[in-house]
């Protein structure tokens, strides 16, 4: 998504992170390309996508851009949209976490419901007192108990919708 870069110090991941906002025709493009890529060169048969935070939220556009093609899409505390008519588009499995004390709880909570009203399967997982980026075991909001329950979950529904 970064044109081949990447950072090892805050400040510069914010920089990239903040650039890939101006750019969401290429940072879309290149996930196609990725998508393309596993389906041929890797011929996979079924492909899910996942992602933390930002990379949450680009989870979601990767489903909503290959809304027949993406098998199963998992979205850890990222950005949502509630725009029900891009939503109704979505056929995969989605299952997403995110906790009470993130300013995007609400968010979930509301996709959540225009997901169930459109007969989608959504499954979201509410963390009491877990705030943004509480999986992150590197983070000074590190929440071990929810880290752990929401990748166990994540591991069985990657296993469910893509196989071993």
């Amino acid at each position: 998504l970064y044109d081949g870069k990447s950072a090892t110090q805050v400040r510069a991941a914010y920089e990239l992170s903040t650039s890939l906002s101006s750019k969401e025709e290429q940072g879309l493009a290149n996930l196609q390309e990725a998508y393309d890529y596993l389906e041929t060169e890797m011929q996979a048969t079924k492909i899910g996508v996942i992602g933390w935070c930002l990379g949450g939220k680009w989870s979601l556009k990767t489903a909503l851009m290959l809304p027949s093609e993406i098998d199963a899409t998992v979205i850890y505390y990222g950005s949502l949209t509630d725009d029900k008519e891009k939503l109704a588009t979505l056929d995969m499995p989605i299952i997403g976490f995110v906790g009470t004390k993130d300013r995007l709880h609400k968010e979930f909570i509301a996709f959540d419901e225009n997901m169930k009203e459109l007969g989608k399967n959504t499954s979201i997982h509410i963390y009491e007192g877990a705030k943004h980026a509480f999986s992150n075991a590197s983070g000074v909001v590190y929440e071990p108990i929810a880290a752990e329950d929401s990748w166990r979950k994540t591991v069985i529904f990657l296993k469910a919708h893509l196989g071993n």
